[in-house]
């Protein structure tokens, strides 16, 4: 029978377990370094090639070899030198490696039953009982001379009996909760934890430095944003916190989340004292609390500090490239940092010509902060947006995410903004290499998973741009994804899906707009009526309700005056240099259905060209019913089906492998969507 466990020096091994017990006390070991541990143990003495070892242990995952080396460096620390003074584990140069050490195996039925010396037979650990029982020191036998009388005799085996039962019980129960510790802590890896950190709250507001409370929690929300164990609610969803009026149970329900980091901060002269606290969302029990004093000229440590004690504080297991990311400090001159906070902080206030300015500054006083570069890609393209397309924005933007990137290569926020960009601009083939690549970096990372969904949409992937939104929803389940629509869902016909997936409280006019035309293509044309015009009621100079205003037109059997409203809306869209090509199909659609076949064809090669060719939808889409016999239809589509077969074609030589049965999705990594809307609402497009 195969030995259930090893004792070698002060360590027992259960690898039924996943259980390492140094004297009483388990061991607390990341999943794969137990199996590489077990591995060894199991195949002792024995030479074991890297190869072999990263067959055994990573057959499932595809890492580098250097991941090995990490581990077993990390496996010497935990195990420390054997009673001989050399390691555990001898390295065989360009070999491989060997376990070696003293072993006891002990088989289950060769084990002495500590239940029943405890007088329990039930299920209280036996075999850690048992283990621990056998390593504990026998009396030396007394010489014969010496021999006890027979009721001295009978009283030691009393007393040894009595000391047996307590030890088995307290050792029983020693393993069984550090072992339920162990388990615990296993479960909380498999999933992330998900955590919001709310603006810190001024002590001492003067106006000139409110401003930090944001943008100090933006830049540790970046900070934890590489971390694939940990959810961290983006700085868009937190943003409209009053940091003086925070209700921890309703920010808790509204964020859905476990975890939520609170602080306050004084800034006097140069110093800057930052208390905070981290609090379980559901009981409101204080986890943890710190104050610290910064020198405000070094005011870039406090987003390093915090996450680290953090992460720290929560346990959270960390990769080789996560722990060295997070033991990476950042460096910034400190003038040039306080703008760039200033920037941030105006940014998530919808101020984003204050925002563009304040990032220009920052990075004109220190080139090298490779954030600064991000942030301000984000600013130009969401000002873009705003301006229906500004091109001068987007060049603008685009540089400055390649800066960003050429500064520091690892940085997920630019590589997800500049995916957006490039979807919004008709260049989707390279948003999603982009995107890939920061999933690479974390598979859980909502945001760009979000933006992968959009992008798969666009190209006409439509039931993965479905099991990719979801999975962002899953990760993420807090107001700002929930405040977007899964539109893939309406391109496959799922038409109630989609009008189940839309907020149901939101009465924005972006959900307006989509409400309405779902109910559109259900034939419910007074309802969506209804929405239409409400929608347009609400924002008429947006997109969106203007085509639904269209639409609206189109159910009263106003064909004359749709046309000429629609018309007015090209002239805009051409005027200000429009670049979404959904949102442009949206206007090809409503020509369609008010009768204008020819604009409806002209419109609609238009957004083919400009990047979305979801040929899937567009050879069924029932809304363009009235030009599908056309010849221009024909070539249009075409086009469409030609573009779709080649990025089809290339996302099947890239798409990774479906995770094994049993694996988590999020660990396997996925594949892109476009500007932020204002005060951080996703556009639907």
């Amino acid at each position: 029978m195969q030995p259930t466990t090893f004792r070698f020096a002060s360590y027992t091994l259960i690898p039924r377990d996943q259980l390492l017990l140094r004297g009483s006390q388990p061991v607390p070991f990341a999943p794969k370094l137990f199996d590489l541990l077990a591995y060894m143990v199991e195949h002792r003495g024995r030479l074991l090639t890297r190869e072999e070892l990263m067959k055994a242990v990573w057959a499932d995952t595809v890492v580098e070899e250097g991941n090995l080396t990490v581990n077993i460096s990390l496996l010497r620390k935990a195990l420390g030198d054997a009673p001989n003074g050399k390691p555990y584990i001898e390295t065989v140069p360009r070999r491989g490696y060997r376990f070696q050490a003293e072993f006891v195996e002990v088989d289950p039925g060769e084990m002495p039953d500590a239940g029943a010396a405890a007088g329990d037979s039930s299920d209280a650990a036996p075999p850690v009982a048992a283990a621990a029982a056998a390593a504990q020191p026998t009396p030396a036998p007394a010489k014969a001379a010496a021999q006890p009388t027979h009721r001295r005799r009978d009283r030691q085996r009393a007393v040894f009996v009595g000391l047996a039962l307590v030890l088995g019980i307290a050792v029983a129960w020693i393993a069984r909760s550090g072992f339920s510790t162990y388990q615990a802590r296993q479960r909380a890896a498999a999933s992330p934890l998900n955590l919001a950190v709310l603006p810190f709250r001024n002590l001492k507001p003067s106006g000139d430095d409110d401003f930090l409370g944001f943008a100090m929690a933006d830049a540790i929300i970046t900070r934890l944003g590489y971390f694939s164990r940990l959810s961290v609610r983006p700085s868009s969803a937190v943003a409209g916190y009053d940091p003086a009026a925070l209700e921890l149970a309703r920010v808790a329900r509204d964020l859905k989340v476990d975890r939520l980091l609170t602080g306050t901060y004084v800034h006097e002269g140069r110093d800057l004292r930052l208390s905070a606290q981290l609090i379980d969302a559901g009981s409101q029990r204080l986890l943890w609390s710190d104050s610290v004093s910064f020198d405000y000229q070094n005011l870039i440590d406090v987003q390093d500090r915090v996450a680290q004690e953090l992460l720290a504080r929560l346990q959270i297991p960390l990769s080789v490239p996560e722990a060295t990311r997070l033991a990476e400090r950042h460096h910034a001159k400190s003038d040039a940092y306080e703008e760039y906070l200033k920037g941030v902080n105006a940014y998530a206030m919808d101020q984003f010509e204050d925002s563009i300015r304040d990032l220009e500054a920052a990075a004109h006083l220190d080139p090298d902060y490779a954030p600064t570069w991000a942030m301000l890609g984000r600013a130009y393209t969401t000002n873009a947006s705003l301006r229906f397309g500004g091109a001068r924005d987007y060049a603008q933007a685009l540089a400055a995410y390649q800066t960003a990137l050429r500064l520091d290569p690892v940085q997920i926020v630019p590589r997800v903004y500049m995916a957006n960009l490039f979807t919004d601009t008709g260049r989707v083939e390279e948003a999603v290499p982009l995107l890939r690549e920061a999933l690479q970096v974390n598979p859980n990372h909502a945001e760009a998973l979000w933006e992968l969904s959009y992008a798969y949409r666009f190209a006409g992937l439509l039931e993965a741009s479905v099991t990719t939104a979801e999975r962002a929803r899953q990760i993420d389940s807090s107001v700002k994804i929930n405040s977007s629509a899964i539109n893939a869902y309406l391109y496959l016909g799922s038409y109630q899906q989609f009008l189940d997936s839309l907020p149901g409280q939101n009465t924005s006019a972006y959900v307006l707009f989509y409400r309405g035309y779902a109910e559109y293509h259900l034939g419910r044309r007074a309802d969506a009526q209804r929405d239409f015009d409400r929608a347009y009621e609400l924002d008429p100079d947006l997109l969106q309700p203007e085509v639904g205003k269209a639409l609206s037109y189109a159910i009263s059997s106003e064909q004359r005056r749709g046309i000429e409203f629609l018309r007015g809306v090209e002239a805009q869209l051409v005027e200000r240099g429009v670049t979404d090509a959904e949102g442009i199909y949206k206007v090809a659609q409503a020509y369609a259905q008010l009768g204008d076949d020819n604009a409806a064809l002209r419109v609609l090669k238009t957004s083919i060209d400009g990047g979305f060719f979801c040929y899937p939808y567009i050879r069924r889409d029932p809304l363009l019913e009235p030009v599908r016999k056309s010849e221009e239809f024909a070539s249009s589509l075409e086009a469409a089906r030609a573009r779709f077969d080649r990025f089809r074609a290339g996302f099947d030589r890239q798409q990774p492998q479906s995770p094994p049965p049993g694996k988590s999705a999020a660990n396997a990594p996925v594949d892109l969507p476009g500007p932020t809307a204002p005060s951080g609402q996703r556009g639907f497009n």
